[in-house]
């Protein structure tokens, strides 16, 4: 199982490698639908991690719980990207039959529906699996894993905050403070499953 994890893994960081090189002339050629369902592959290659690492990790029973939050929250990535993927191909083809009525579609469905806010929870929810396995590496005594887990899972706490100003209606002046964007968001999750790749190779 965690050859195969580690394969799949791989793949996924191909697949990041290569939505980076391609993400601008994708944008140009207008297959934004394309590079979503790009992302829901990757998110799918990287979907054993989670259970691959308990199963490394399995003398520490309570990070099943933590396992659960991973996958589930690898789960809502995939399904959101494919939603977002679907509309936007579909989208783009109808486009010039009414250009002001699928802009505001391509912003209800990427910024109200499935974006900001159900991608943060994700992400959230992927910074409590992190705060498991950061505490497993600490009772390993694997102090530079734990310290890589540990900023990892602190990157949760902007994403909540984001997260609630957002939801807010009423803006709270104190929640913009801190400012994420999709770029920190990608960077720190590929990061973070790259490292779990090459910790999958040789665990310590």
């Amino acid at each position: 199982m965690i050859l195969a994890t580690i394969i799949f893994s791989v793949i996924g960081i191909i697949l990041f490698i290569i939505i980076a090189r391609s993400y601008s002339k994708l944008l140009k050629k207008n297959e934004s639908g394309f590079l979503h369902l790009l992302m829901a592959f990757m998110y799918v290659c990287w979907l054993p991690i989670p259970i691959a690492s308990y199963q490394i990790l399995r003398d520490y029973e309570f990070l099943i719980i933590g396992t659960m939050f991973g996958v589930v929250s690898l789960g809502i990535l995939i399904l959101t990207m494919v939603l977002q993927a679907s509309h936007l191909a579909y989208s783009a083809i109808h486009h010039d039959e009414d250009a002001e009525f699928w802009d505001k579609s391509d912003n209800w469905m990427l910024i109200g529906l499935l974006g900001g806010q159900v991608e943060l929870l994700a992400l959230i929810l992927k910074g409590i699996w992190v705060m498991f396995i950061a505490i497993c590496f600490w009772f390993r005594g694997d102090i530079l894993s734990f310290s890589l887990a540990a900023v990892s899972s602190l990157f949760s706490v902007a994403y909540l905050i984001n997260l609630l100003d957002l939801a807010l209606v009423k803006k709270l002046r104190f929640l913009k403070l801190i400012k994420i964007n999709s770029i920190v968001t990608n960077s720190e999750t590929f990061a973070w499953f790259a490292f779990l790749t090459v910790w999958l190779v040789a665990p310590v």
